[in-house]
């Protein structure tokens, strides 16, 4: 029998400090991301849509050209792998054809990421007691969870009126 040891939090913290500049990288990425839908948000929202399904077309397409160029390394079972990667292509092209379901599928997945995000930031703030700006990481994690809360019950309240003007 193996025993599974975790990594204690402190190695993983050094590790991800050792490659800040992802980090950092990933932060800019998103707040021109976040700017750009701002300034353009109708056609930013399109863009990023087709651009999702573009790239579940792509993933699809190399998992199946993986499969036939080299051997089965999971250990699994191989219809599993088959399904998914069926199941990767197929969602990128519907995805690709239908923009408007790939939005509202976008903005309920962020609605989920924001609220899991304010969740584990509501956590760390409050049994991290003695840390350096503990109230501005609740009330960044309040309102992260308020927000994807807002998303998940109105997902489209914020692409209607953009991609169907009045």
């Amino acid at each position: 029998m193996t025993h599974v040891t975790w990594p204690d939090g402190a190695d993983v913290l050094a590790r991800v400090g050792r490659h800040w500049g992802w980090m950092m990288s990933f932060g800019i990425i998103s707040l021109l991301a976040g700017v750009a839908v701002l300034v353009w948000p109708g056609r930013t929202l399109i863009v990023v849509a087709v651009l999702f399904g573009i790239q579940l077309v792509v993933t699809g397409i190399f998992r199946f050209v993986a499969a036939f160029a080299s051997e089965d390394l999971t250990g699994g079972h191989p219809g599993t792998a088959r399904g998914t990667r069926r199941a990767v292509l197929i969602i990128g092209l519907y995805a690709v054809r239908h923009v408007l379901v790939t939005l509202l599928a976008l903005a309920l997945l962020l609605g989920i990421y924001w609220i899991v995000n304010g969740a584990v930031e509501l956590f760390m703030a409050l049994s991290a007691r003695g840390v350096p700006g503990r109230g501005w990481t609740v009330v960044v994690g309040v309102l992260s969870v308020l927000a994807g809360l807002l998303v998940l019950v109105y997902p489209a309240i914020s692409l209607h009126r953009e991609l169907h003007p009045v």
